[in-house]
């Protein structure tokens, strides 16, 4: 069973990404941003099926690196985010 593949491009950016998520099944899809002292600074949660793009606007963040979580599917997907 395939349980989806989500992408975040481009990365490094200005605070401007999109984010790209296949095989959706239809449940919550989740996606949070937390600055370098753990706090969430972003999050968006969409109700979507089969797939999603959605652009993302963080230019009211300072430069840096940012945690993401994407939660679909059942499914965590951790990386780094740098606005610069």
């Amino acid at each position: 069973m395939d349980t989806g593949s989500f992408d975040l491009f481009p990365n490094p950016n200005d605070g401007r990404f999109t984010l790209m998520a296949n095989n959706v099944t239809n449940s919550k899809v989740k996606f949070s941003i937390y600055d370098a002292l753990g706090r969430k600074v972003f999050l968006k949660i969409w109700r979507k099926q089969n797939q999603l793009k959605e652009s993302i606007n963080l230019q009211f963040l300072p430069k840096g690196n940012y945690h993401y979580r994407f939660e679909m599917n059942n499914k965590l997907s951790d990386g780094v985010v740098r606005i610069e």
